[in-house]
């Protein structure tokens, strides 16, 4: 298993998850359960005046190839995916839209995992658990604002999900009304 070197992060990950940005609001949203599904608007570098770009990383700990087979039943072919431990950054065809944002996503980093998305001003982060179904946010409260969605999945997800998920609202000082 591989993890990126924390001299290779901007943000400190601490029990994989990044440390929130001083002065930001921390928000959780619900996102798909593959990698990059990110259902909520992110700030678009070409909707912004000054351009910054994108960079991506995995910071779960994860194999450094995956594997698995793609394709109709008889032609099935094998996919193998070297996935960086560096960051990436993000071309700037790949943020026109969250489908075409995701597939760049799915073909650099694979389909599971944690994923840290940021801009180079530092000044946001999203952090997306396909299997938690959960992005977390630190970010100015301006850009993506301060109240957090109550996760669909936790009434009836299994004890460990909601373990998880109560031991990051504690991290991260998160709230919802119940």
């Amino acid at each position: 298993m591989t993890t990126p070197a924390p001299e290779a992060l901007p943000f400190v990950v601490r029990d994989g998850w990044p440390e929130s940005i001083d002065g930001t609001a921390v928000t959780f949203y619900e996102a798909g359960l593959v990698l990059g599904d990110m259902a909520f608007d992110l700030p678009r570098p070409s909707s912004r005046p000054q351009h910054h770009g994108w960079l991506t990383v995995r910071i779960d700990a994860h194999q450094a190839v995956e594997e698995w087979k793609a394709g109709p039943p008889r032609r099935l072919r094998t996919v193998r995916l070297h996935v960086p431990v560096e960051p990436v950054l993000v071309p700037e065809s790949a943020l026109r839209d969250n489908a075409t944002f995701g597939d760049w996503i799915n073909s650099t980093h694979g389909f599971f995992g944690r994923l840290l998305v940021w801009d180079e001003s530092l000044t946001w982060w999203a952090a997306h658990d396909a299997d938690l179904e959960l992005v977390i946010t630190s970010a100015p409260p301006a850009m993506f604002g301060t109240k957090s969605d109550k996760l669909s999945w936790l009434e009836g997800g299994s004890q460990a999900g909601v373990d998880a998920m109560d031991a990051l609202r504690r991290r991260y000082g998160v709230a919802w009304d119940d």
